[in-house]
């Protein structure tokens, strides 16, 4: 029992001291999905440097119930900056991005658009699990601002959201 007992600590131990060491790959390039309410898409990052990347989210996702559908198609782009080595296990970080959103409302035959601008900064942590190294899983918050046609309606909130990405060495 005593044996098997020392086995089951010393592999808890090696395990959970893995956990806090660095681990392999750079994390420079990676694929995935992210979301910040109101839209979802897929996403692609690089990294500039060790620390600044560059991420690209396309959502050109929709809904519609009969004759009626609304859309969202979001195209934008930010800035990470990882105040951490991104070789950890959780990596917290620093945001700053803009977008165009195409908004679409559709009931029968009739349809009305328009072209929302919007910006957001905000702070997140991804968290790379021991066991999928290559798999990061990050939720957010923030600021956003928006504004509709000319300006004459926007509005501002705090956002949150999410991504999952996996980093190609």
């Amino acid at each position: 029992m005593k044996k098997h007992l020392l086995k089951f600590l010393t592999i808890g131990l090696l395990f959970s001291t893995n956990l806090l060491s660095a681990q392999d790959g750079n994390r420079k390039i990676g694929v995935g999905l992210q979301t910040s309410f109101p839209v979802y898409g897929i996403s692609a990052k690089i990294g500039i440097t060790d620390q600044i990347m560059a991420q690209a989210i396309i959502a050109p996702f929709g809904g519609s119930a009969g004759t009626v559908g609304y859309s969202l198609n979001f195209y934008g782009a930010r800035g990470i900056y990882r105040f951490t080595d991104a070789d950890r296990v959780a990596v917290p970080y620093g945001f700053a991005g803009a977008g165009l959103i195409r908004s679409t409302f559709t009931s029968g035959t009739t349809s009305t658009s328009a072209n929302i601008v919007g910006w957001s900064l905000g702070a997140g942590l991804e968290i790379f699990p021991n066991f999928l190294d290559n798999l990061g899983l990050s939720v957010e918050i923030g600021y956003g601002s928006m504004s509709v046609g000319t300006g004459n309606v926007a509005f501002s909130s705090m956002t949150y959201g999410g991504g999952l990405h996996y980093y190609f060495n």
